[in-house]
């Protein structure tokens, strides 16, 4: 596995790394898109497979498989469905939570449910990133990493999208929380950013 975060990561490497790989996933959110699509269009230049996730091919799949140059898109709440793909034990018809393209019909299987236990979620990878990169400006260049503590909001604003983790709440353990506290800050973090959808549901924790 190899991670490029074009964020912060010059693009004059993209098509070499697009070409040492077999499959290609890339995360989009709404204002990235057709930068995801763009990628996707070189990655079938190599004719690789490419699978697309985020809050964006979530909402809008037909969309993006209407694009011409996805082949899957993992919806929602992803770990579990992008390891059955990966496996390729399971037909691509009996995997929750995916849309794809087979032979130039798209098909969407039922949605996946959200995952109960996020301490079964293994840690991100950060080995994988250029966390040197990583950098809060406003804060004199401080090394900055983020986890996420929680999913869910159980609030009802009208103008949040909550395809992606629903409302229902969800915590992850201390103990949990606190492993992945020491990697991070082991990867050398000054700082760390957390992003749950909300982080102040439950006061007292």
């Amino acid at each position: 596995v190899q991670c490029l975060d074009l964020q912060v990561e010059d693009e004059s490497v993209l098509e070499n790394k697009i070409k040492e790989n077999d499959i290609v996933g890339i995360s989009a959110l709404t204002p990235n898109i057709q930068e995801a699509i763009r990628i996707a269009k070189i990655s079938k230049k190599y004719d690789k497979l490419v699978i697309l996730g985020g809050p964006h091919p979530s909402i809008l799949p037909q969309e993006s498989l209407n694009s011409g140059f996805v082949d899957i898109v993992c919806r929602g709440e992803a770990e579990n469905t992008i390891a059955d793909v990966l496996e390729d034990k399971i037909p691509l018809s009996k995997i929750k939570g995916i849309s794809y393209i087979k032979n130039g019909e798209i098909f969407h299987n039922e949605d996946r449910g959200y995952i109960n236990n996020l301490d079964e979620i293994p840690f991100p990878a950060r080995k994988l990133f250029p966390n040197d990169k990583y950098k809060l400006y406003l804060h004199k260049g401080k090394k900055v990493m983020t986890m996420l503590t929680s999913r869910g909001c159980p609030s009802k604003c009208n103008f949040c999208y909550k395809g992606i983790s629903g409302r229902i709440y969800r915590m992850r353990s201390v103990d949990n929380m606190l492993q992945e506290w020491e990697q991070i800050i082991k990867l050398g973090a000054d700082e760390i950013g957390v992003v749950d959808d909300s982080f102040t549901v439950n006061k007292k924790r």
